[in-house]
C-alpha cells in the first residue's frame, strides 16, 4: 500500500476541480492499494462547489488526514498548471490540461520536466507541452546550453461520463429552435463570435433562439449585470437595428443535475462553441455524451471525443470520422489582451472561427437537425462505451502504478513488512 496525496482545487467548479474529483474517485475505488490524503487549493475566480454529500464529506475527511500526516508521501498527484508542480513525495505526478494554444511557455516545459510523470486530458494538451523546443539564451540573446524540451513521460486520459436523471427545467422558451452555449466569459471562450454569428444569421427569424449559461466571475447580481451588458454591447456593435431572434441568458447557480438536464431539454436542439481553444472542453463533452448535436471548430482538446472510429468495409482500414458540425477556422496569434506572462505567450496561436461560415453552419443545423441528431446519438453511444467511469478509473490507476512493481501496492505485502519491523524491534 502506498501513501498518496492529491493536491488541487477539489471544490472548484472548474475543469481542474472536476479532474481532482476524477482522480480521487479512481483512488478511492482501490482502497486496498492506496492510503489517500488531500490538499485542497483554489482555482482563480471560479466559484466553489460544496454541498453536504457523502462524497464531499469523504473529501473533507481526507483533508483532515493530510493536516495530521507526518513524514513523506510515496506518491503525489498535483492537479494544476505546470509552474505550480512541486516536490511533495518520493514520486510526483503532474496532472494538467496544459495550455489551450499551440505551445506552452518555456517555463511550463521546464517545470514539466521536474515531475516524474505527467497525466494530461487530451492529445492537444500533450502536444502543447511536447511540440515547443526552446534555447537558453545569454546576455546578447545568443543560444547557450542545451535545448529545453519536455522529456517527461505523458499519459493522455480524458474525463468519464456522468449519469443524471433528467429534470424539467421549465425554461419557457418562446422560440421553436434553440442553440445552447455554456462558458465563463473570457477572451479564450470567444463568446462574441457566437453572438455575432447568431444575430447576423437569424436577425429576421423569430423562430430561433440562443440560450447562454454564462457568468464572468461568480453568480452575483453584479456579475449578472456585467455579462448581460457585455452581450448587449456586442449586439449594439453589429448595428442591425431591431432583431427578431432571441437570446436567453441563464445566470446563477445550477446543480450538476440541472446542467446535465439542460442538454436534454426538448426545446434545446444543438450545442455551439466558437472557442479559441480548449484543454478538454468539459461542457462540450457533456453535451456530446448527452446526445446533443455539437457545433465547434475542429481544433484543440475537444476533438479527442468528437470523432469516432469507422472501419472501411472493403479495405478494413479504420479512420476517425467527425460526429459534429465543423465550423471553419484559421490559426492565428493570440490577441494581445489574452496574453499572460509565462502562460499564454506571444509566439503561440489558437483558432479564430470564420463568422460567415459559422452563420451558414448554424442555419444548416436548423435545416438538417434530424440527421445531425441521429449522428449525435451514435456518438453518445460510443462515448458511453469508451469513456465509462470504470474504463477511465482503470486508465488512471494504470498510469499511477505503471512505474511501480505490483507487489508494492499489495496490502498483504504491507502487513508482512510491518510485522517484520515489529519483530526486529522486539
Amino acid at each position: 500500500m502506498k501513501t498518496v496525496v492529491v493536491r488541487g482545487p477539489v471544490f472548484s467548479k472548474s475543469g481542474y476541480g472536476e479532474h481532482v474529483r476524477c482522480i480521487l474517485r479512481a483512488l478511492m475505488s482501490k482502497e486496498e492499494m492506496f492510503d489517500v490524503y488531500l490538499m485542497p487549493t483554489v482555482w482563480g475566480n471560479t466559484g466553489w462547489r460544496y454541498d453536504e454529500t457523502d462524497e464531499n464529506k469523504k473529501f473533507l475527511f481526507l483533508c483532515n488526514k493530510a493536516q495530521s500526516f507526518s513524514g513523506r508521501y510515496d506518491i503525489s498527484l498535483q492537479v494544476c498548471i505546470p509552474n505550480e508542480f512541486g516536490n511533495l513525495a518520493e514520486y510526483n505526478i503532474g496532472v494538467t490540461a496544459a495550455i489551450e494554444t499551440t505551445r506552452a511557455s518555456s517555463q511550463w516545459v521546464q517545470y514539466s520536466n521536474f515531475v516524474d510523470h505527467l497525466i494530461v486530458v487530451s492529445e492537444h494538451a500533450k502536444s502543447s507541452l511536447t511540440t515547443p523546443v526552446f534555447k537558453l539564451r545569454g546576455e546578447n540573446d545568443e543560444p547557450v546550453g542545451d535545448e529545453i524540451k519536455c522529456d517527461t513521460d505523458i499519459d493522455v486520459i480524458g474525463y468519464p461520463i456522468k449519469e443524471y436523471e433528467k429534470i424539467d427545467l421549465k425554461l419557457n422558451l418562446s422560440t421553436e429552435f434553440n442553440f445552447l452555449t455554456i462558458a465563463q466569459v473570457s477572451p479564450r471562450k470567444n463568446i462574441s463570435a457566437t453572438v455575432r454569428s447568431f444575430i447576423n444569421e437569424f436577425k429576421d427569424d423569430d423562430r430561433v433562439g440562443l440560450v447562454m449559461k454564462i457568468n464572468k466571475v461568480n453568480d452575483s447580481l453584479v456579475d449578472r449585470h456585467t455579462v448581460t451588458q457585455e452581450i448587449k454591447n456586442i449586439i449594439k456593435t453589429e448595428n442591425l437595428g431591431d432583431i427578431k431572434c432571441k437570446i436567453y441568458i441563464l445566470h446563477g447557480p445550477m446543480s450538476e443535475q440541472e446542467i446535465h438536464s439542460l442538454y436534454k431539454q426538448e426545446n434545446i436542439h444543438a450545442y455551439i462553441t466558437t472557442t479559441h481553444g480548449e484543454g478538454y472542453g468539459l461542457p462540450i463533452f457533456e453535451a456530446a455524451y448527452s446526445g446533443l448535436p455539437v457545433m465547434a471548430p475542429a481544433w484543440s482538446g475537444h476533438i479527442d471525443f468528437l470523432y469516432m472510429p469507422e472501419e472501411n468495409k472493403v479495405s478494413k482500414k479504420v479512420k476517425k470520422v467527425p460526429m459534429f458540425t465543423k465550423i471553419r477556422y484559421k490559426l492565428d496569434h493570440v490577441q494581445e489582451e489574452a496574453l499572460v506572462e509565462n502562460m499564454i505567450i506571444p509566439e503561440s496561436k489558437w483558432s479564430f472561427v470564420d463568422i460567415e461560415a459559422c452563420m451558414k453552419m448554424m442555419r444548416h443545423m436548423t435545416k438538417t437537425h434530424k440527421a445531425q441528431k441521429s449522428k449525435a446519438l451514435k456518438l453518445k453511444e460510443y462515448l458511453h462505451e469508451e469513456y465509462s467511469s470504470s474504463k477511465i478509473n482503470e486508465k488512471i490507476i494504470s498510469s499511477i502504478t505503471k512505474n511501480f512493481k505490483e507487489e508494492e501496492f499489495s496490502l498483504d505485502s504491507w502487513l508482512e513488512t510491518m510485522e517484520e519491523d515489529i519483530q526486529v524491534n522486539e
